[in-house]
């Protein structure tokens, strides 16, 4: 996510804070899907997260994702069938295109 060797990352353990989730990271961090949503990209984060419960900084909403869909704590997917099936939330997307119409692009375009 940061681009940074791993003796250089804020996060360079799996240890857990209570009630779910694995140590966050923090609010300033610069992560790639931050700078892609920077650039005008829609992000989606989907499987295993380890970098911080909901509601944290390091919430995958808070570090540049604009959909996440999965376990926000590592170890509740450890199991082959988990209990439970995961975590969804998204932020609202102002963008309902990701691709310009042929009209915006100044050519009619194929029909």
């Amino acid at each position: 996510m940061t681009g940074l060797h791993p003796g250089h990352a804020p996060i360079r353990d799996n240890r857990e804070v209570q009630p779910e989730g694995q140590f966050p990271l923090p609010a300033e961090t610069q992560t790639l899907p931050k700078l892609l949503q920077q650039s005008g990209y829609i992000t989606g984060a989907f499987g295993k997260w380890g970098l911080g419960g909901p509601g944290t900084a390091g919430d995958p909403l808070r570090q540049g994702f604009d959909r996440f869909f999965g376990y926000s704590c590592q170890r509740a997917a450890h199991n082959y069938y988990p209990p439970r099936f995961g975590q969804q939330h998204s932020r609202a997307i102002e963008k309902p295109s990701l691709f310009p119409l042929p009209e915006a692009a100044g050519n009619s375009g194929c029909r």
